[in-house]
């Protein structure tokens, strides 16, 4: 896949992120934050699993290779149930654009860290001015 289709991609997730927000804030405005939580849960439970059974039909699944895996890398699920959790109580609080810039922060804020220690096996990309004044400017 080229390039561009890869920040295409990105982008799209930013969006998703922010509709997935939007429509769990306002899911739990009518069932309470814990069944929304709960609905949209199963609801990609089902999705991951039809997304797993597909895969593995094709050959792309090997189960094997689980067994080289850290403790440290199945910690995904708790940081996307943190995720879906934080967001669908703040986001009705503090409205869509608020929240989307405290989470591109935040996230941006845990990117340079990630980098400049080269955490979770990425490559090391050290801090420096250019990358500092972009955090800046999405507190601007």
């Amino acid at each position: 896949m080229a390039f561009n289709s890869w920040m295409l991609l990105a982008l799209i997730a930013g969006v998703f992120s922010t509709l997935q927000s939007a429509t769990n804030g306002s899911l739990a405005r009518v069932v309470g934050p814990s069944a929304a939580v709960t609905l949209t849960t199963i609801f990609f439970s089902l999705l991951t699993i039809i997304y797993f059974s597909f895969e593995w039909s094709r050959g792309n699944v090997s189960l094997e290779r689980w067994r080289e895996l850290s403790w440290w890398d199945y910690t995904g699920g708790f940081f996307g149930f943190g995720l879906v959790l934080f967001l669908t109580l703040v986001f009705p609080k503090l409205g869509a654009l608020l929240t989307i810039v405290l989470v591109i922060l935040g996230q941006s804020i845990a990117a340079l860290v990630i980098d400049h220690f080269g955490l979770f096996n990425m490559p090391i990309v050290a801090i420096n001015l250019q990358r500092v004044f972009a955090i800046f400017m999405i507190l601007t």
